[in-house]
């Protein structure tokens, strides 16, 4: 069976920086790819610093001399000492002729550490095996944008945002990501992915700011769902709570799991409590039968509704990939990642943790997103998702009835 290239990296222990040049977490080799062809990338770190005033910096960037990709460095400063926060990146890459590193790197904005606990970097080829505005769809705004009181729908020159009609039963994953600049420190700024058939904000985050000087926050969001047969323009859509904020730039990608020889998903909006240590909630569970022996790619995230500045979550991946029992994947260990990392008690924070591992067929293998209560009492996640689908391909297509212009 035929399968789509799909490329993964990850470091699962601490790279550390403590100055203002940047410092390799973790890269994708240009050997791994293949020249000319288009990917889609997706990229997180996991952050701490054990300073609350100076920057945690991280970026994404490509070729030996290292390019920026647009608007990917990031800047940040945590709220406390020694909090944790989550950086995710999106983009739609096309190879050179000569073949470039994808690398993620982090600095400081001073001598403080920063410290990496998890890098990873994702890239799946759309080349050859996936039309473009049928298969998958992609839409970039660069342009600035400034926030608005209320959430509402925002032109295809303000914001990222995609139109199709499905065909009522594929499965679709979308994922949005923003790179915004706060105007306030005590302004809470928010994001959604939205949907006009539905109507629904989700998943929403809301946050405050801390430093209006240097920060860039960029924050990745994914939702996994059945469209119904009618047009859909999923979009980003930004507000602010008193302060106006700049969005720089907002992209949106699109793609069709039934592409995909099996997906599996599961998504709730509501809340839930997680358990206290030293137990843990199993928010979102899968459990597929691979038909063919072959890599799967593993994505969950969610938003974390704290209670207070001091709440404290850890979160984990477990796949049980060959019967032999589930385990930690990524294997950084179940006392990290932890999301630690308020700025406001009124925030809802985005998480996201993926991984890319071989699954062998004829049995059901379960894949557990879980959550931990380390501290506090009220801290609850909502928008909780869960999605895996196989690189093998499917053999028919599906195709979709685009809308003009």
């Amino acid at each position: 069976m035929a399968a789509a290239q799909a490329l993964y990296a990850e470091k699962p222990t601490d790279t550390t920086a403590n100055r203002t040049t940047w410092v390799e977490v973790i890269k994708i080799a240009a050997a791994s790819f293949t020249a000319n062809k288009q990917y889609v990338i997706i990229a997180s770190g996991y952050m701490e610093t054990p300073s609350g005033t100076n920057e945690v910096r991280m970026r994404l960037v490509h070729g030996a001399t290292p390019t920026e990709f647009t608007d990917v460095s990031t800047a940040w400063e945590e709220g406390a000492n020694n909090q944790k926060t989550v950086c995710g990146f999106l983009v739609l890459f096309t190879q050179p002729g000569t073949t470039e590193d994808v690398i993620l790197q982090i600095s400081n904005s001073s001598t403080s550490n920063t410290v990496c606990h998890l890098g990873q970097i994702f890239a799946l080829k759309l080349s050859d095996d996936f039309t473009e505005n049928t298969d998958w769809l992609f839409n970039e705004v660069l342009t600035d944008y400034t926030t608005t009181v209320n959430l509402s729908d925002t032109s295809s020159t303000e914001a990222a945002s995609v139109t199709f009609t499905p065909n009522g039963t594929d499965d679709w994953l979308i994922m949005g990501d923003f790179v915004l600049t706060p105007a306030a420190i005590n302004s809470n700024y928010k994001g959604s992915l939205f949907d006009s058939v539905e109507g629904l904000d989700q998943p929403l985050i809301d946050i405050e700011g801390e430093d209006t000087t240097n920060e860039n926050r960029r924050h990745l969001l994914a939702r996994v769902f059945t469209p119904s047969n009618a047009a859909h323009t999923f979009q980003l859509r930004f507000s602010h709570e008193a302060v106006a904020h700049t969005i720089k730039s907002s992209r949106i990608f699109a793609i069709n799991l039934n592409k995909f020889a099996q997906h599996a998903f599961a998504y709730a909006a509501a809340e839930e409590a997680p358990a206290a240590t030293p137990s843990w909630t199993t928010t979102r569970t899968l459990s597929p039968t691979p038909t063919t022996t072959g890599n799967w790619f593993i994505l969950g995230a969610f938003g974390a509704d704290v209670g207070t500045l001091s709440d404290d979550l850890a979160t984990r991946l477990q796949v049980n990939p060959s019967g032999g029992g589930l385990a930690s994947n990524p294997d950084y260990g179940d006392d990290a990642p932890e999301t630690n990392n308020a700025w406001d008690a009124t925030d809802v924070i985005p998480f996201d943790i993926f991984t890319l591992i071989s699954m062998t067929l004829d049995a059901a293998r379960d894949i557990n997103l879980d959550v931990q209560m380390i501290t506090g009492t009220a801290l609850r996640v909502e928008n909780r998702c869960l999605v895996a689908f196989s690189v093998a391909l499917a053999v028919t297509d599906h195709p979709l009835n685009l809308e003009p212009g």
